[in-house]
């Protein structure tokens, strides 16, 4: 089966069943309609045809580009462009219809609209993946001419993976941890105010942060401490290295709640190792 898609801000899904044109055409239409798309559906393949208010539409915007009226040509996209709002009412709607449809016995509707809707997977990763390309663009082509310093070829690549690193592992919802010590590398090659400024907007808070951080030093901590009590000969650096771990956790800026918790840990360790004979 064939496939041509169009994507606009309005969809549209209609399934028939006869092969006889003309089609029995039942648009769903959202505010701001510029474009319905009619779906001629046969036993052989779906027909997508444009009509013609989206190809006024778009005559619109080229012209408009072209005579270089580009803030006209911009608020004119604006108006369609709805950001993911159209794609979360066109995925719930068709999901509604086909479950509608299949409850009331119209199973091959439901079906056949379920068929058209899985079609769009492959351009909504396309689209993703897209809108990252560019956006690594645009950051880059900003972060370069607000930059205070000129950095070579090399240099700038490896800022434009690390922030693309951190990009990706706030997305993720990735430990603290993991953004601090790649924030850290970004810092160490001054890589300029823009690029810091940016640096400071996707960083988790310093106190949430710092607790990630105090919390993985309580466990090496912890570990060096269970390893002092097997191994007497060297406890006493053992339990040094469980301190030292603590202190960095305290060099931080920890909750007042992590504090004291550690200060309480390091003043155990500390009499554990006053009580170990040389």
């Amino acid at each position: 089966m064939r496939y041509f898609i169009i994507f606009t801000s309005i969809f549209l899904f209609v399934a028939c069943g006869s092969k006889a044109p003309p089609p029995q055409v039942e648009p769903q239409i959202q505010t701001n309609t510029v474009f319905v798309r009619d779906t001629i559906r046969t036993t052989d393949s779906v027909y997508i045809k444009e009509t013609e208010s989206f190809r006024t539409l778009q005559k619109s915007i080229d012209s408009l580009i072209a005579r270089k009226e580009t803030d006209k040509a911009i608020e004119l996209l604006k108006k369609q462009v709805q950001y993911y709002n159209n794609l979360d009412q066109l995925g719930f709607r068709t999901l509604q219809l086909a479950n509608l449809l299949h409850k009331t016995g119209r199973s091959a509707e439901a079906l056949a609209i379920l068929e058209s809707f899985a079609v769009y997977k492959p351009a909504v990763n396309y689209w993703i993946d897209s809108a990252n390309a560019l956006y690594d663009k645009i950051a880059t082509v900003s972060v370069i001419k607000n930059s205070e310093v000129r950095v070579d070829t090399e240099r700038q690549e490896i800022i434009n993976s690390l922030t693309t690193q951190i990009r990706n592992l706030k997305n993720a919802n990735a430990n603290p941890a993991l953004m601090q010590d790649l924030a850290d590398s970004l810092k160490s090659i001054a890589p300029g105010d823009s690029v810091l400024a940016w640096l400071a907007k996707q960083m988790p808070s310093q106190v949430e942060n710092s607790n990630t951080f105090c919390e993985e030093q309580r466990k090496i901590a912890a570990a060096n401490f269970a390893a002092s009590r097997k191994n007497k000969a060297k406890a006493k650096d053992l339990l040094t290295e469980a301190i030292e771990a603590l202190d960095k956790c305290l060099a931080k800026t920890p909750s007042p709640d992590m504090k004291k918790k550690v200060e309480q840990n390091k003043d155990i360790l500390e009499k554990e190792r006053a009580s170990v004979k040389n």
